[in-house]
């Protein structure tokens, strides 16, 4: 919701929730959040899985996946004055 800027089900009866919740896939990020790369899709895919056993098996796994896509820092060069 916080990348999209909507849920990912929407229902007017609470039960269509919750049946929506427990059945459909979620919609592709990318199509409800064009500007979302396709890494960060594949993440909230992830994390959005129906079966457990698909998602991310914990935090420090998150965390290795998100730090994947921080772009790499290489330390600026440094002059030595004689």
């Amino acid at each position: 919701e916080m990348l999209s800027g909507r849920r990912p089900f929407e229902a007017d009866e609470p039960v269509r929730l919750l049946l929506m919740h427990a059945n459909d896939p979620p919609p592709v990020l990318s199509t409800v959040a064009p500007n979302a790369s396709n890494e960060v899709g594949a993440i909230v895919a992830r994390l959005l899985q129906k079966d457990p056993d698909a998602r991310f098996p914990d935090a420090r796994s998150l965390a290795a996946a998100l730090d994947s896509l921080a772009p790499s820092e290489t330390p600026a060069p440094t002059s030595v004055s004689a």
